[in-house]
This record gives structure tokens, sequence and C-alpha cells, in this order.
């Protein structure tokens, strides 16, 4: 800018030496005056005067333009930089939720999967009661109770006895598959049921039966009705649950 403003200055200078040169030659040459001289000379000095007052308003106005333009090109800058910065935040924020949906999606269907699996163990684990509790009139024996058997033998009963009115149901202690559906000797009608992790329960002495080998059954479901049958001291119900072929305690799973 200060270029401009010192070329325009030479360039008046330059060109009023030589409209004073210009008078002095005329006036010379015309015998003019030495007062007509001097007036042309002070006409030199206000076109001049104006010329110079116009340049430095064009220089004002252009400083000021620059000003502003220096002053205001780092706001338009900084609002485009934080706009980019907002738009990439954005971005990012998009990014980091659907990366986090995605993840408690996972984490959702993974502990579904889970719960699915878990729940498929607990439903075929027996822990439930076979004969309502309100039917229960006693239990006229319990797992590792000493005994005699039919024989007159003394043994350790691995069941529990419940003794219950002839006719009351019966119910599958936990999901399973039916092993054993049918007359078995001593123990009269009987029902096993093989439960597919290890497990099986056996209904003993039962007056009906409702299930057929093979077939599936769930936990809760009315598989016969408690009798008398085989060889028995009185109505009760005989259930016994196993382990790999073992029997266990089943008072620890009802």
């Amino acid at each position: 800018m200060s270029d401009i403003f010192k070329k325009l200055v030479l360039s008046l200078n330059n060109i009023l030496k030589k409209e004073k040169s210009d008078a002095v030659e005329l006036a010379a040459a015309e015998s003019t005056s030495h007062i007509l001289i001097i007036d042309r000379l002070n006409s030199l000095h206000r076109k001049f005067n104006k010329a110079l007052g116009f340049i430095l308003f064009i220089t004002v106005v252009m400083a000021a333009i620059t000003f502003i333009v220096l002053i205001r090109t780092p706001k338009i800058h900084k609002i485009s930089s934080f706009e980019d910065n907002a738009s990439d935040l954005k971005e990012i924020m998009i990014s980091g939720f659907a990366d986090i949906n995605t993840r408690l999606d996972k984490q959702k269907h993974e502990q579904d999967s889970i719960n699915a699996v878990n729940k498929i163990i607990v439903d075929h684990i027996p822990n439930i009661l076979p004969i309502a509790f309100v039917d229960i009139k006693g239990i006229s024996s319990k797992h590792g109770d000493m005994r005699k058997d039919s024989t007159g033998r003394i043994e350790i009963h691995t069941g529990t006895d419940f003794r219950v009115n002839v006719g009351t149901e019966v119910v599958a202690t936990a999901d399973g598959v039916i092993r054993v559906a049918k007359w078995d000797d001593g123990w009269g009608q009987r029902v096993l049921i093989n439960h597919e992790n290890g497990y099986e329960t056996s209904y003993a002495h039962l007056s009906k039966i409702f299930v057929k080998p093979n077939e599936k059954v769930k936990r809760g479901q009315v598989i016969g009705l408690s009798g008398n049958t085989g060889i028995s001291t009185g109505p009760h119900l005989d259930y016994r649950v196993y382990y790999s072929g073992k029997p266990v305690d089943s008072n620890l799973f009802s």
C-alpha cells in the first residue's frame, strides 16, 4: 500500500515540475508578467493538493478495507475451522454411538445366549417337588434312612417316599425325555426320565401313567398319578434322583 502511495505522489511531483517548466517557458515566450506566472503556479498547486487529497482518501479507504479483511479473515477461518471441527466431532460422536450400540447389541445377544443356555441347564436339572406341597401328607422315608427291603434285608434308602393319597398328580421335576414308562417289577407302575445332562429321575408305585417312552416332557408336566402298586407298604410316591447312573440325595433337588 505505501509503495502505491509513493508512486502516485512521485507522479504528481513530476507533473507539477513539468507544469512549472511549461509555465515559465510560456511566460518568457509571451513576455507574461511575473504575477501571471505565480497565478499559474498557484493554480497548479491547488490541483496538486486536490489530487493529493483524493489519493490520501483512496489510500485511507483501501487501508481500512485491508484492515477489515485482515481482522475478519482469521474469524472467518476460525468459524470455518470450528464448523469443520464441529462436523468432525459430530461424525465421531455418531460413529462412537453406533459403535457403542453395536457393542451393546453384541453384549445383549451374548447375554441372551448365555441366559438361554442357563435356562436350558436349569430347566434340565430337577429342582421342584414331584408332588404339590399341599398334597403331601408326610415323608415316610428319606434318602439315607436304614430300612428293610422286601426280603427283610437292611438297606440304605436312596430316595424320598412322599406319603400321599392315591390319585394325586405327579409332575416331572425337570425337562427331559421319558426313558421308562411301564410296570417295573417291585417299583410297580414306574416312570424314569432322562434329563439329558447326566440327571435322571424315577417316579414309582404310580396308579396311572400318562406318558410314553421317548416322549419329551417339560418341568411341571403331569406324568401320572400316585398309587400303591408294586412292593409297597401304603399309598406313596417313591421319588429318586440319579446323576451319572448313581443315586444322589433327592432332598437337595426339591
